[in-house]
């Protein structure tokens, strides 16, 4: 699971160092749903821990 979120982190900071939510959604868009769900899981569980 850190794996997963240290993917995230890393390709959201690769992808976009500072960006506005906004910019961030959007470019989300453009990703497959079934490649952000477990992602979101992981951050989800995350914040709630």
């Amino acid at each position: 699971m850190s794996q997963v979120s240290e993917l995230h982190n890393i390709t959201i900071n690769a992808a976009c160092p500072s960006v506005t939510r906004t910019e961030m959604t959007a470019g989300a868009i453009g990703v497959p749903d079934r490649w952000w769900s477990p992602i979101d899981d992981v951050v989800e569980a995350y914040n709630q821990s």
